[in-house]
């Protein structure tokens, strides 16, 4: 109670403010109306494995045509929570460069509400940046979204169990073949990872997947550890060839 009436006290003073544009608003990790609608949020129909949407419904077809094509697919399955586009974008580039950690809970909360089509999710891993490049920008953002999404789940994270091993170029601006090559011996298990993975159900956060160069990299890692389903989950998935209505 004592708690509740200091939020209380603490919001008449200070009211919440929008993450996205700062807004005052009425609740905490919320976003103004405004700044909601600018959330192009993928909903089905869409691929049974990737989550990629549907333009329309495809009459009982469950995967996308790369999907369906792919003869071993690293992932068993992947969601995302909206397209990258618009307030997504600018919710993903103000956590990720501007100091905007406040962002990672509400987006978290976003993402948590895919889970349930995960099945008995064993640990939460974020996808990992190289210890350089750490230091630069002084936190990880696809750990915090992990982090804050294993929590609101009550499920174990496990940041320490995949490393990036190699300080890679950064990905802007470089086709899919060469995403591919440029993550290629960048991620590996850690000693703590490989003797917790074996038969374990992982889910593997970021927040963005542009071609899937980066989570399959670490996907192919962790099925070598013998983890037996990798899941991936991220906040905004890039759409080949347009936007996403």
């Amino acid at each position: 109670m004592a708690l509740r009436a200091l939020r209380t006290i603490t919001n008449a003073l200070l009211p919440p403010l929008c993450g996205c544009c700062r807004e005052p608003i009425a609740g905490e990790n919320m976003l103004c109306a405004a700044c909601w609608k600018e959330l192009s949020f993928f909903h089905s129909p869409w691929c049974r494995r990737c989550g990629l949407p549907f333009a329309y419904d495809l009459q009982g077809r469950e995967y996308c045509e790369e999907c369906s094509q792919e003869a071993a697919p690293m992932f068993d399955m992947s969601r995302s929570v909206a397209a990258y586009q618009d307030g997504a974008r600018t919710l993903v580039l103000k956590l990720k460069h501007t100091d905007a950690t406040y962002l990672a809970p509400l987006m978290a909360s976003l993402m948590q509400h895919l889970i349930k089509d995960f099945e008995e999710i064993s640990y939460v891993l974020p996808v990992p940046l190289h210890w350089r490049r750490l230091l630069r920008r002084r936190y990880n953002q696809s750990a915090l979204l992990a982090y804050y999404l294993a929590r609101g789940a009550q499920l174990p994270y496990a940041p320490l169990f995949l490393k990036r091993h190699r300080a890679t170029p950064t990905q802007g601006g470089r086709s899919a073949q060469e995403r591919r090559d440029n993550m290629k011996n960048a991620f590996s298990t850690t000693k703590k990872g490989d003797s917790a993975l074996s038969g374990k159900n992982i889910l593997l956060v970021d927040d963005v997947w542009t071609t899937g160069a980066t989570l399959a990299s670490c996907a192919k890692n962790l099925r070598k550890a013998g983890a037996a389903r990798v899941y991936t989950l991220t906040f905004a998935r890039v759409l080949k060839g347009g936007v996403y209505q």
